[in-house]
C-alpha cells in the first residue's frame, strides 16, 4: 500500500493575523528603570544586542504592571532609533521580566505557529529589507506596531491547516547550522584565552630586567593630508592606518588610501611590515595591532619599533596587550581618553632572555594558523547559515 505524500503549500500571511496571534503588535511599558532587584528584569530595547540576545547587565521596572509580564515565546521587535527592526525572542529563565515601551510584543498561538520559527524570519535578508524599506528618512528611524503587523510571513499549510510540525523541522535545521556558525566564534575566543594563559605562564612573576620603553623602541606618529586637498586623497594607491583600524588582530588591509603628494605635504609617513601599533586618542585609546604591511599612518596611532635585538616585536605586541587597562588609566582629557607618545616612551617594560620570547612567538605563529583554519570553518559555516534560512521561507528545504 502506498503512502500519500504529504503537499505543502505556501502562504504569505500578515505578522498580525488574530489567526496566528494571540497578541499582535502589543507596546510595553513606559515605567523607568532602576537598579536590578534580583526578582524582576526590565527589558529594554538597549538590553538587546545586534545577535537578538540579551546583554548580561540587568536592571528592574520601578513599578510592576503585570499586562507587561513576558511569556516563554513572545517575541519582541525594537521600534526606534538605530536598532529598529531588531528582534528577541524571549525564552525566559525562571525569573520574571517586563518589557519596555520602544519594543512591541507578538505572542503566537502555538497550536499554529512556532515562535522560533518567525524569529529565524526576522533574520531573512528579506526581512531585513522590509524594515529598510519602511525607516523614514529621518533622524529617528521608527516602525510602529501596525506596520509590523502587516508583515507578510511565508507560512507552511497543510490540508488548509498551518503545518507546525514543518515549521520545527525548518527550525531544527536553522539552529543546527547556527549552533556550527557559533562554535568558530566561541573557538577564536578560546584560542585568544589560551595565548593569554601561556603569555602569562611565561612572563608574568619573573624578575626580569625592566627598561624604559624608549630606550629599546623608536617611537613616531603620523599625520591626516588635508581633506580639502583632492589631490592628496584621489587614486591614492598609499594604505593609510587610522585608529579605529586597529581594532584587527594584525592589518593586512585598510579603507583608505593617501597619494605621494599626500604624504609630501602632511606628517604622513611610512612603516614597515611587523611594525607594533597603539591607538592614542578617542575610544580605541590603548587598543594595540600590527602591521603586515608597508603603510603610512594618522596622527592618533604611535608606531613603535624595537631597536635592540634583545625585544622581539610579537613579545612587545602581547605585552602591550597585557597593560591595556594600565595604560589607559594613564589617560588624560574629558570623557575620551587621550594617551600620549610620551606615556607609552616612559613606559616600563620587562625584557625576557630571547629565547624565551621567541618561543612565545612560534607559539603566537601556530595560534595563528589555527585561527585562520577557523575563520575558513566560520565563513562556510555563515554562507551555509545564510543559504538554509533563505531557502527555508521559500519552501525549498
Amino acid at each position: 500500500m502506498k503512502t500519500q505524500t504529504k503537499t505543502i503549500e505556501w502562504r504569505e500571511v500578515e505578522l498580525g493575523n488574530e489567526d496566528i496571534c494571540e497578541i499582535a503588535g502589543e507596546y510595553g511599558s513606559g515605567a523607568s528603570a532602576k537598579k536590578y532587584d534580583g526578582e524582576i528584569r526590565y527589558i529594554r530595547i538597549t538590553d538587546i544586542d545586534e545577535n537578538g540576545k540579551l546583554r548580561d547587565e540587568k536592571v528592574s521596572p520601578s513599578k510592576i504592571e503585570e499586562k507587561y509580564l513576558l511569556k516563554k515565546g513572545d517575541l519582541l521587535f525594537a521600534r526606534s532609533g538605530a536598532t529598529v527592526g531588531k528582534t528577541h525572542l524571549f525564552i525566559g529563565d525562571g525569573s520574571k521580566s517586563l518589557y519596555a515601551g520602544y519594543l512591541i510584543r507578538f505572542r503566537f498561538n502555538k497550536d499554529k505557529i512556532d515562535p522560533n520559527y518567525i524569529y529565524y524570519y526576522t533574520r531573512t535578508p528579506k526581512y531585513l529589507s522590509w524594515v529598510k524599506s519602511k525607516m523614514k528618512v529621518v533622524a529617528q528611524p521608527n516602525i510602529n506596531s501596525r506596520q509590523y503587523s502587516s508583515i507578510k510571513i511565508p507560512i507552511p499549510f497543510n490540508e488548509d491547516k498551518s503545518d507546525l510540525k514543518e515549521q520545527e523541522k525548518i527550525v531544527k535545521i536553522l539552529e543546527k547550522a547556527e549552533k556550527l556558525k557559533e562554535r568558530g566564534k566561541n573557538a577564536n575566543e578560546l584560542l585568544d584565552e589560551y595565548l593569554k594563559s601561556v603569555f602569562n605562564e611565561l612572563f608574568y612573576n619573573n624578575s626580569f630586567q625592566e627598561v624604559k620603553l624608549s630606550d629599546i623602541c623608536e617611537t613616531s606618529s603620523g599625520g591626516t593630508p588635508s581633506r580639502t586637498k583632492q589631490e592628496y586623497w584621489s587614486n591614492g594607491k598609499i594604505p593609510w592606518i587610522k585608529s579605529g583600524d586597529l581594532n584587527k588582530d594584525k592589518i593586512t588591509e585598510v579603507n583608505e588610501f593617501i597619494t605621494e603628494s599626500g604624504l609630501k605635504n602632511s606628517s604622513a609617513k611610512y612603516i614597515e611590515p611587523n611594525t607594533i601599533l597603539i591607538a592614542m586618542y578617542g575610544a580605541t585609546a590603548g587598543i594595540t595591532s600590527i602591521s603586515k604591511i608597508r603603510a603610512t599612518t594618522n596622527q592618533a596611532v604611535c608606531a613603535l619599533v624595537p631597536k635592540d635585538k634583545k625585544l622581539n616585536e610579537i613579545y612587545l605586541l602581547y605585552w602591550l596587550r597585557s597593560k591595556y587597562e594600565y595604560i589607559v588609566s594613564l589617560s588624560f582629557g574629558g570623557g575620551q581618553p587621550n594617551i600620549s607618545q610620551q606615556v607609552i616612551r616612559s613606559l616600563m617594560i620587562p625584557i625576557p632572555p630571547l629565547p624565551l620570547q621567541e618561543k612565545f612567538t612560534k607559539i603566537v605563529n601556530e595560534i595563528e594558523k589555527m585561527k585562520e583554519n577557523v575563520k575558513k570553518t566560520e565563513s562556510n559555516s555563515e554562507e551555509l547559515f545564510n543559504s538554509l534560512i533563505q531557502k527555508s521561507f521559500r519552501g525549498e528545504l
